[in-house]
């Protein structure tokens, strides 16, 4: 009976999840819910960037008009989209013989000669910069969507409206990006799999046994599916990321299945299942504990991505440690009287023999790799928006070149602005303030485009008086300045659409905006733009505040995480391994000796990033998080090993010890996250390749330093201690 409650248990869990999961109603608004004082502009937005002469499209003639006016119904179509701003319905500030007229650029029923005449002007309003460029060979349509609106339905039906209509376009934007990564590894992963799952039925071989080829496979889908139907359950957001937890869940978790089959049914040692329990509970605990360290710390990050990855892989690590240590005591396994891998132990052992007699040589280069690592992390770089990982004939990358090229760039950013003060806007010394801001974001180089109210206010003084700066030139006495500006806003506001006013100032006067956007290369992009902001807080008059919002501020919040989360997740792996080995074993010279892998192996990793040009972005970083791990795995069972040496006349035969307890469980494991790491060379997309790289230069050398060194190190003070 006991045999079927766990299965039985972990099938009814994950059929409640799955009934019990919600299913939530899209939430649709072009502006987002903050604690802001204004409306800022929702970051759910897509850039379709068109090229009119490659189209042969012209924009002075109506028949193009026509297209135009219909691609635009196309996307105002699409399931979610509320809203798609272009050239097409952009409102601009004009003056006729009497007044002030604030209305669309584009009427209709134009003639190609008017049409003509008009287009000549566009350069003459900054509000349609974002829309269409100098020549108007290109122009631009910004299409916002609900919060909870699919990013692969919006991808998946911008690309048949591509593919139908004649006119051809790309299309970038955070919902996008999400989606091709997507694509790109589900295309991946159906080579990823077969080969996957070859290569751990091979390693399964080598046990000799049917059934433990299908219990081994049994508890690693239950666990995964129980994982994945509970964080579903949690409403936890499914984004790409979620393809890779195959790759590493294999590689992960039968690193508990390996150890306990090999120590019950193989091990010289341990024979039965009260004596695996009790010799693997303690190892397999600490690398369960250092696994858990080190996907949960993904969730420290914030991206939804990687509070997937690293909620499904954490629960499913409890899982399978659940299943392994009370589950498999309770199954019956035929006792298998052969040797496991004897011409490789035989080679380990001399290859060991080896190492220790060169050790001195060994010590000196690992001194010096160390060195040579701790001098590359300055060189170490940061990327939280990787773009560059994208194909560069990706629509991606070509909308991102023609943003930056022909346009003012492709990252939104929005300054929200506290003047202190009940009608501070509507005072000179505010708007004279305002502007000097705006000097400073057109002296930067990566700073497109700006746009605020003081833009439209020198709009339409440069009406009544010909010129925009003589808006400074009023004097600010009896109130005819406020009262002045006032009007000017009453003109503005009774035209244009009230939520975008409200995003440039408050009703109260107080709060005000500043919006534009940034021309994204790298991260040398983002430190530019806020290194501006900086210089422009210093500058703020007494008592006013300044934040930064939008998409541009979701990039300085993920770099910020990325830059903690591989010192969290490596110093608390750590920390926790060390206190803990203190406390079971009492040595603290043991305890010590548990970090000296994964501090070299992390340094050497570093070293390796810098040497290869890799930046940590959002995928290199999940290599911390498995390294870390791993390294304290391969040392929690090398340390195992050696604290259960009581009499050893030898290095040699100290060794032969270590290797018969846990050299070849290790190995095993070792072989099985190898391979499962590296079909990530076979990816067409370079994040997925550089993640593979690293994680499988640094399982080698975690593997080498944990299981060699550690026992170079303590075997000679073991032997002198006992004899």
């Amino acid at each position: 009976m006991k045999r079927f409650i766990y299965p039985a248990i972990i099938i009814a869990l994950i059929a409640i999840f799955i009934i019990l999961t919600p299913r939530n109603p899209q939430k649709i608004s072009s502006y987002q819910n903050s604690e802001s004082n204004l409306l800022i502009p929702q970051k759910n937005s897509v850039i379709v960037t068109l090229n009119l002469s490659k189209n042969n499209l012209d924009i002075t003639k109506n028949e193009t008009l026509r297209k135009l006016i219909k691609l635009n119904a196309l996307f105002s179509e699409i399931n979610g989209v509320n809203r798609v701003d272009s050239l097409l319905n952009a409102t601009v500030i004009t003056s006729s013989k009497t007044d002030i007229v604030i209305g669309s650029f584009i009427p209709e029923k134009l003639t190609d000669l008017q049409l003509t005449e008009l287009m000549s002007t566009s350069q003459n309003y900054p509000e349609l910069l974002p829309y269409i460029n100098n020549n108007h060979s290109s122009m631009i349509f910004y299409i916002s969507f609900g919060k909870n609106v699919s990013s692969n339905k919006l991808f998946k039906s911008l690309n048949e409206i591509n593919n139908k209509s004649d006119i051809k376009f790309y299309f970038t934007g955070k919902a996008p990006i999400m989606s091709l990564t997507e694509e790109l590894l589900s295309k991946d992963i159906l080579i990823f799999m077969p080969i996957l799952f070859i290569i751990i039925m091979a390693i399964f071989r080598i046990f000799k046994s049917t059934k433990i080829i299908i219990i081994s496979w049994v508890i690693m889908l239950l666990a995964v599916a129980l994982a994945y139907s509970l964080v579903s359950f949690l409403g936890i957001k499914l984004t790409p990321l979620v393809l890779l937890v195959p790759i590493f869940a294999l590689g992960l978790l039968s690193d508990y299945i390996i150890h306990y089959i090999y120590h019950f049914l193989f091990s010289p040692i341990t024979g039965n299942n009260l004596n695996t329990r009790r010799s693997l509970i303690f190892p397999l605990g600490l690398t369960a504990l250092s696994t858990l360290t080190g996907f949960f710390s993904l969730i420290y990050i914030g991206l939804s991505g990687h509070v997937l990855l690293g909620s499904i892989i954490g629960i499913a690590v409890i899982i399978t440690f659940i299943g392994v240590f009370l589950w498999l005591p309770y199954l019956s396994f035929p006792k298998i009287s052969i040797e496991i891998l004897p011409k490789f132990s035989y080679y380990q052992v001399k290859f060991f023999d080896f190492l220790y007699r060169s050790r001195k040589p060994l010590f000196l280069l690992l001194t010096i790799t160390v060195i040579w690592g701790i001098t590359t992390l300055p060189n170490l770089r940061i990327e939280p928006y990787p773009i560059e990982q994208l194909p560069q004939d990706s629509t991606v990358k070509m909308a991102e070149n023609i943003l930056n090229s022909d346009f003012y760039g492709a990252l939104p950013f929005f300054i929200e602005i506290d003047s202190g003060e009940v009608n501070g806007f509507l005072r000179k010394k505010t708007l004279l303030a305002v502007d000097k801001i705006t000097s400073h974001l057109n002296e930067s180089k990566e700073i497109g485009f700006n746009y605020s109210l003081l833009s439209v206010l020198k709009q339409i003084n440069s009406y009544f008086n010909g010129n925009e700066n003589s808006i400074f030139d009023y004097k600010d006495e009896f109130g005819f300045y406020q009262m002045l500006i006032e009007q000017y806003l009453i003109y503005y506001s009774s035209s244009v659409d009230p939520l975008e006013y409200e995003s440039l100032v408050d009703p109260s006067f107080r709060y005000f905006s500043i919006k534009g956007y940034v021309k994204y290369t790298s991260v040398d992009s983002l430190n530019s733009f806020y290194d501006t902001i900086e210089e422009i807080k210093k500058e703020l008059p007494q008592d006013w505040s300044l934040s930064v919002h939008g998409v541009i501020d979701e990039l300085k919040k993920d770099k910020k995480s990325l830059q903690k989360n591989w010192i969290f997740s490596f110093g608390i792996g750590n920390f926790l391994i060390f206190i803990t080995v203190l406390i079971f074993y009492r040595k603290f010279r043991l305890a010590l000796f548990s970090l000296i892998p994964g501090f070299i192996s992390m340094i050497i990793s570093f070293g390796i990033i810098s040497l290869l040009g890799i930046k940590i972005d959002s995928f290199s970083i999940i290599f911390v998080a498995i390294i870390t791990g791993l390294v304290i795995d391969y040392s929690i069972h090398t340390l195992s090993a050696i604290d259960k040496i009581h009499e050893v006349a030898s290095i040699k035969e100290g060794f032969t010890y270590i290797n018969n307890y846990s050299g070849i469980p290790i190995f095993l494991s070792f072989l099985t996250s190898l391979f499962s790491f590296s079909v990530l060379f076979l990816s067409s997309f370079s994040g997925a390749r550089s993640l593979g790289i690293l994680l499988s230069i640094s399982l080698l050398v975690s593997y080498i330093l944990s299981f060699y060194l550690l026992p170079i190190i303590i075997l000679p003070t073991k032997i002198k201690k006992e004899h």
